[in-house]
């Protein structure tokens, strides 16, 4: 994918950013807010996450929504009508099998997703953590590459892109 934009002679610049993971205090207050609860309350929630996700923002959303999109019978995460507030199994949490990597997470979500999307997310993080819509109209049937946009809708639709004004 790389050799395609090589060919194509775009005047592309990268930048190489590092991000720290959240740490549990700023966890737990994000935490608390979404889930509008005091943040006494949201410790044990934000000590499990991030124990699971070492506080990286990333795994950390697809972590939390693991909890909530699970079978019937095996809510980790969710709502209590009878409490009127959020509820949660820290001890079940905690065993679960998944491991302290962005990858882990992310990889079981992509297999799910048929190749044209795949290679349309290799292609734009060649680009960058940001892509202008100019761009992608630019490269969208630029040597073999088609159906770039329609790609990137399907890729919002699935939570695995998100669009930020005129940015992907």
């Amino acid at each position: 994918h790389i050799s395609k934009f090589q060919h194509a002679q775009l005047p592309l610049k990268h930048t190489w950013i590092k991000l720290d993971g959240l740490s549990e205090g700023v966890l737990n207050n994000y935490l608390s807010n979404l889930l509008s609860l005091p943040t006494r309350l949201t410790t044990s929630l934000s000590r499990s996450v991030h124990c699971k996700t070492m506080g990286n923002p990333l795994c950390v959303e697809e972590f939390l929504q693991s909890l909530l999109n699970r079978d019937a019978d095996d809510y980790l995460l969710r709502y209590d009508m009878g409490h009127r507030r959020w509820i949660w199994d820290c001890t079940a949490i905690s065993m679960l099998p998944i491991g302290n990597s962005v990858a882990k997470l992310l990889a079981s979500k992509l297999s799910k997703i048929e190749e044209e999307y795949l290679d349309c997310m290799i292609l734009l993080s060649c680009i960058g953590t940001r892509v202008n819509q100019i761009i992608v109209d630019m490269i969208d049937g630029l040597n073999g590459i088609t159906g770039l946009v329609s790609s990137i809708d399907v890729l919002v639709e699935e939570g695995l892109l998100e669009r930020e004004g005129p940015f992907v």
